[in-house]
């Protein structure tokens, strides 16, 4: 998504029901991403900057080529 010239990405624990072997628990994922993002960042800040959160999603800012743009 862009917004006032920047690009976020939002991250959903929303399941799509077609990968549930890759991603079982997909609540439990997006905990622990958030998790992991918050705690990354306290130590060195390396992770993507998070924007904003609500129960059911956060946004992070764009920081670069995603690994699909290799």
């Amino acid at each position: 998504v862009e917004f006032n010239d920047k690009t976020y990405y939002v991250k959903q624990d929303i399941s799509n029901h077609r990968s549930s072997w890759i991603k079982p628990a997909p609540r439990a994922s997006f905990d622990y991403e958030f998790y992991k993002i918050s705690f990354v960042n306290t130590q060195l800040p390396v992770a993507p900057v998070i924007a904003g959160f609500r129960e059911h999603y956060f946004v992070t800012e764009g920081s670069g080529k995603t690994l699909t743009y290799y």
